[in-house]
């Protein structure tokens, strides 16, 4: 089976009709998947967010903030940032 042929049409050379079919039914499945994920948000599960609300119900504020800081030369995350994941955390509830 050729892979290309050239359009009577146009004269121009084509995909094959196998290749157009696969090629649209990999854009169909891509768009539907697209179309889930936007309908069905998932939360991250790993974020910076996450991580600092487990210590902190695990260990207390002072140290949840001090790791998650940890990595970083100055306080990126700082009072007013995790009072209020703390507050949206609490409000989710």
């Amino acid at each position: 089976m050729a892979k290309r042929y050239i359009n009577k049409r146009t004269g121009k050379y084509v995909p094959s009709i196998a290749i157009e079919r696969r090629s649209h039914a990999e854009m169909v499945m891509r768009d539907t998947e697209r179309e889930l994920k936007r309908k069905n948000p998932t939360e991250k599960k790993y974020g910076a967010r996450s991580r600092f609300l487990e210590k902190y119900k695990v260990e207390g504020y002072e140290k949840a903030k001090k790791a998650i800081n940890e990595g970083f030369e100055k306080e990126i995350y700082g009072d007013v940032i995790l009072k209020k994941w703390i507050e949206e955390d609490e409000a989710q509830k």
